[in-house]
């Protein structure tokens, strides 16, 4: 229920009021206007003319009606005179007080329906009547809230209640009376209703109701300056209790302007700020220099231009070179790496490395590890395939670390790389020579390429030293070893397959020599391939099918 609600009606006498004696006064001929009025609410319908400053009067009829609509009885039960009272007139005259003549009336609760009459004795008057609802729950009068105060219209309560029906506060002298909740604003600010919740579409933020565009901080529709800034409230309105106004969104004090240097503080007595300027040359409206600008030292209440001093020079000549020598340093880097780089061409990994010797005369087959004073990780190597196939002609790689454990011996590790047309491995690097105490690892990157379909998995590549072998260099490696305390050799292993395509081993594919059928698209012969049984169509010379032998 919207109590703030009025209703406005214009009485004209002249044109719908009829001549009657009235039953509240049989005396008087007047002329009156007969209305009916229904309402039902927690309220009391609140009858006010004394806007129209008019002496009418109000009757409150009893009326009792036969079934076909007439008229069985009629009576008065109350009536009033809008005329001012002798004390109110005294009271004007010492000037203390001004209420214009009229009718202002509570109709009790105890009906629905009111029969009225509203007559006057000037036949062509207008009146104006408002009627509005007042004082529900009759202002909490029993519990000792407040009373009904039909001269003002409206509940009158006690401290700490209010409303419109003088229930407690939400909010009342900076305290909140009940829980206090996120969602509630401050009682008496713009646009909180007497239940602390906020109106006109607005959000809360910090107990204050405020437009999306304020809490965005921007300037929505009813909204005086932006959040945050000097003046400016929760609600961005500016702070009319600290004495500022709003001019195009900002919030100016009202000692701006005023011929004195003032310094501003917020109400809890904190520093905000000492004018620049104040009604002098290029001062804005804030009483701060405009940009570019700082406080004339001739007249502190101007600005003047702003220069640039001696330190402010310095500092900009040593900025400068200093961004230079950045500039000029990361130019020469981008040219050093670009004439640098070097282009890698893959298909150097697909080429066959020089073969070592497997020497292992004299050393042993130790895993790696601390005990083993070296590591490699991982020796188990699927190249990234562990549970599918590795495509034929595609170059794959997988890297492992190798690290040095001794504490004062050199470590030199030569990878040897099987010499096979099915198949190229390519180690970067092929030999490896690490220094000791060298705590972080190197890295050795294999590269695989597989050119046919063949068995790889399980395959061994050993790992161990030199390069070639003669008589000489058996002689030669024999006097070479004495300085070698250690001597170990292991295998990699590979663990991934190859795809199953017509990329074949030659070698392991037999063919009869005699063809066992012939056509227009090729001839067919018997064969095997691995042990298995199979047919295979020649096309122009070249394999075209194969197909496992089926008895």
């Amino acid at each position: 229920m919207d109590l703030t609600k009025k209703t406005t009606i214009v009485i004209p006498f002249e044109q719908i009021g009829y001549y009657v004696y009235s039953a509240c006064m049989p005396s008087v001929f007047m002329k009156a206007m007969l209305f009916t009025l229904e309402y039902k609410g927690r309220g009391y319908v609140f009858i006010d003319t004394r806007a129209a400053n008019r002496v009418v009067y109000l009757n409150q009829l009893h009326m009792e009606y036969a079934d076909d609509g007439n008229v069985l009885e009629r009576s008065c039960k109350k009536y009033s005179v809008g005329k001012k009272l002798d004390t109110i007139l005294s009271r004007e005259d010492d000037g203390n007080t001004h209420q214009g003549n009229g009718i202002h009336v509570r109709l009790d609760n105890t009906t629905d329906r009111h029969y009225l009459s509203f007559l006057s004795e000037n036949f062509r008057v207008e009146v104006k009547m408002t009627l509005s609802i007042i004082c529900p729950n009759d202002c909490n009068a029993e519990k000792g809230f407040g009373r009904c105060d039909t001269d003002l219209g409206e509940c009158v309560c006690k401290n700490g209640y209010g409303g419109d029906d003088c229930h407690l506060l939400c909010y009342y002298n900076n305290i909140w009376q009940i829980p206090a909740e996120s969602n509630l604003c401050y009682f008496g600010s713009k646009d909180c209703d007497q239940y602390c919740q906020c109106t006109n579409g607005k959000g809360v933020n910090n107990h204050m109701c405020v437009t999306a565009e304020c809490r965005n901080g921007d300037i929505g529709n009813g909204d005086e300056c932006k959040l945050d800034t000097e003046g400016c409230d929760g609600g961005c309105h500016c702070d009319d209790k600290m004495n500022y106004s709003s001019y195009g969104g900002v919030c100016v004090s009202n000692k701006c302007g005023n011929g004195i240097i003032d310094k501003y503080y917020e109400s809890n007595g904190k520093y905000i700020r000492t004018e620049e300027c104040d009604g002098g040359v290029n001062c804005n409206i804030t009483c701060q220099c405009i940009e570019g600008f700082i406080t004339s030292p001739d007249d502190p209440f101007s600005c003047i231009e702003k220069t640039l001093n001696a330190g402010d020079i310095v500092g900009i000549v040593i900025g400068s070179i200093a961004f230079f020598v950045i500039v000029l340093g990361s130019f020469l880097i981008i040219f050093i790496f670009v004439f640098r780089y070097k282009k890698i061409d893959i298909n150097i990994y697909k080429t066959q490395q020089p073969s070592y010797h497997f020497y292992i005369s004299g050393a042993t087959r130790a895993l790696s590890g601390k005990q083993s004073r070296y590591s490699i990780t991982p020796t188990r190597l699927d190249f990234g395939n562990d549970t599918k196939l590795t495509a034929i002609g595609h170059t794959r790689f997988e890297k492992m670390e190798v690290k040095n454990y001794s504490k004062n011996k050199w470590m030199m590790i030569i990878f040897h790389t099987p010499n096979n047309p099915e198949y190229t491995f390519y180690f970067d690097p092929q030999v490896l020579i690490i220094r000791p105490r060298i705590a972080s690892p190197h890295t050795v990157t294999c590269y695989i390429t597989i050119h046919c379909t063949t068995r790889i998995r399980d395959l061994k590549i050993p790992y161990s030293t030199f390069e070639n072998w003669m008589d000489d260099d058996r002689k030669k490696m024999k006097s070479l070893c004495k300085d070698v305390r250690r001597r170990h050799y292991d295998n990699l292993v590979i663990t991934t397959d190859a795809m199953n395509t017509v990329h074949l081993d030659m070698d392991e594919l037999n063919m009869s020599e005699t063809p066992i059928a012939e056509g227009a698209m090729g001839r067919v012969y018997i064969g095997n391939y691995r042990s298995v049984p199979v047919a295979i169509k020649h096309l122009d010379g070249r394999v075209y099918q194969i197909q496992r032998w089926l008895n």
